[in-house]
């Protein structure tokens, strides 16, 4: 008799011993998984407006002071630099003729504007590139490098160590960082895309095609990321739909921009509808994308006609459109909140 009721102690004991394992294992029921930060397009009441007198040409974040550097061309043909924030100031930087302003960028250091310009010859029949760095704070010229046509610069990266470094097409597949003062190649790239943007520090190329985005690290040459970015979808008219109906719907990147570090990637995506008679709506959408899988982070509407550029400051916080018909420049803030 002792010895059945031990066996009985015994097997219930370990019943009891894996209720209790259970019990520890099973879930509570007011826990919940950890939440991802959220973020947030955050449109500033205030836009930055160009004054009537002058034509828009293109705008950067300098890193310094992560403010807003607008280069304006004046009915008196002269290029002007102007900072929005956090104080105002205005410069002239060059008189335009035939001279045509293609991209500018900044030092690591932000104390320095590269301008990379071009302009035709028309004695000799040639086109001059050239590059001209100027002080930030005082306009004042540092320095002119005239570079060779044949090597086909599209950007300037920015100056390091004393280098002049630029971003250059050699033949229609490769792309090339070369340093502009000695002509030496110093890294390639196999891509045949023209649609380029390039990070603040000149270590990241962005390509931008219709439907894809390819990330390239300039530093070791190797392609970090490449997604599909949009969609196509085609309709067949039917008789029996009115001819204004939509019949196909197109989604790409039209335009991008890419931070100082190469962290944050910011996306124009464009949506179309094309009817029967070939006419057709078009919207603008600015998007905030993971640069390493080409997931949406978050999507405002920009409420504009058209977009004709856009720019992230380098701490990834703030994002600047331009478009439609008016001088103005809306900038947007990027909110990252992380939840209780």
């Amino acid at each position: 008799m002792t010895q059945k009721l031990l066996i009985i102690a015994c097997f219930m004991s370990a019943l009891f011993s894996i209720g209790c394992d259970n019990f520890k294992k099973a879930p509570i029921a007011n826990e919940t998984a950890p939440q991802k930060p959220s973020i947030k397009l955050v449109s500033r009441p205030k836009y930055v407006q160009i004054p009537e007198e002058a034509l828009l040409i293109t705008y950067a974040f300098e890193p310094k002071r992560n403010s807003l550097i607008v280069i304006t061309l004046s009915k008196d043909k002269i290029y002007h630099i102007s900072g929005f924030e956090p104080e105002a100031r205005l410069t002239r930087i060059k008189k335009s003729k035939n001279i045509r302003l293609r991209s500018i960028t900044f030092s690591k250091d932000g104390t320095k504007l590269v301008a990379l310009f071009s302009s035709n010859d028309s004695d000799k029949g040639k086109s001059i590139i050239e590059v001209i760095i100027l002080d930030i704070d005082t306009g004042e010229e540092q320095e002119k490098v005239i570079l060779d046509p044949e090597w086909h610069v599209v950007k300037v990266a920015n100056i390091q160590d004393d280098k002049l470094i630029g971003i250059c097409r050699d033949g229609q597949d490769q792309i090339v960082q070369r340093d502009l003062h000695t002509g030496e190649i110093l890294s390639s790239v196999k891509d045949h895309g023209w649609n380029i943007r390039l990070s603040g520090n000149g270590e990241i190329l962005l390509v931008l095609e219709s439907h894809k985005v390819r990330i390239w690290n300039l530093v070791n040459g190797n392609l970090d990321t490449t997604f599909n970015y949009g969609s196509s979808e085609q309709y067949h008219y039917a008789g029996g739909a009115s001819p204004s109906d939509p019949i196909g719907n197109i989604t790409y990147a039209s335009d991008a921009a890419i931070s100082f570090d190469g962290s944050s990637l910011a996306i124009v995506e464009s949506q179309s509808s094309v009817s029967f008679h070939g006419s057709g709506a078009s919207r603008d959408y600015l998007c905030l994308v993971d640069s390493k899988n080409g997931n949406k982070l978050a999507t405002a509407n920009l409420h504009l006609r058209f977009v004709d550029h856009l720019a992230i400051s380098p701490d990834g916080k703030v994002v600047a459109v331009s478009g439609g018909t008016k001088s103005i420049i809306m900038v947007w803030d990027i909110v990252r909140s992380n939840p209780l």
